[in-house]
């Protein structure tokens, strides 16, 4: 062997090395990627301010992503039973509703504040909907696409608001404090 083809052989040798390196790190790295998001920030109304956004029943559900973060004290005291994470898309929302209805404990409204981070299809909106029932009302908050920009997800949340079968309330405010999330017109 001569030796050029031993510097080949060894750059070969070499590059092959750094790739699976590479790839061992990103598989290490890729369960700690959602580790970032934080944990499920959870809470509930004070007793005394309880049934202020709902006389006669539950207090609403909101459920949101990193987006509602901010919100979640100033959301509880206003009367919400909030629920939020960071780095959460659509159909852990739907999860977080279906849990509900298996305690019993959905409320008249859930207000859900998703698609920041990720899509929202039509056909996740519709099954929402679907566990909900018909006696219930879904009101969905309009996303804020990364830039400030309206995309594709904010048409389908749009779109059900104008079928009837979901209530549109408009885009949560950039520093997502509680005006940005309240039901405007739902009951």
């Amino acid at each position: 062997m001569n030796t050029g083809s031993r510097g080949w052989l060894l750059a070969a040798w070499l590059g092959a090395a750094t790739a699976a390196g590479a790839l061992a790190l990103l598989a290490h790295a890729a369960p700690d990627a959602f580790a970032d998001c934080g944990g499920v920030v959870k809470e509930s109304p004070p007793h005394k301010r309880a049934h202020h956004v709902n006389p006669k029943g539950r207090p609403p559900l909101a459920i949101g992503d990193s987006s509602m973060l901010l919100a979640v004290h100033n959301l509880a005291r206003a009367g919400y039973r909030v629920n939020a994470h960071g780095c959460r898309q659509f159909p852990e929302g739907i999860g977080v509703v279906g849990a509900a209805k298996r305690r019993h404990e959905l409320p008249h409204m859930t207000a859900i504040a998703l698609g920041a981070d990720a899509s929202v299809k039509r056909s996740q909106v519709e099954h929402t909907l679907h566990l909900l029932g018909p006696r219930r009302v879904l009101c969905l908050v309009t996303p804020i696409e990364l830039g400030g920009g309206s995309g594709k997800d904010a048409q389908v949340v749009r779109d059900a608001g104008r079928t009837g079968s979901g209530c549109s309330t408009g885009s949560t405010s950039p520093a997502g404090t509680a005006t940005g999330f309240s039901p405007m017109g739902c009951t």
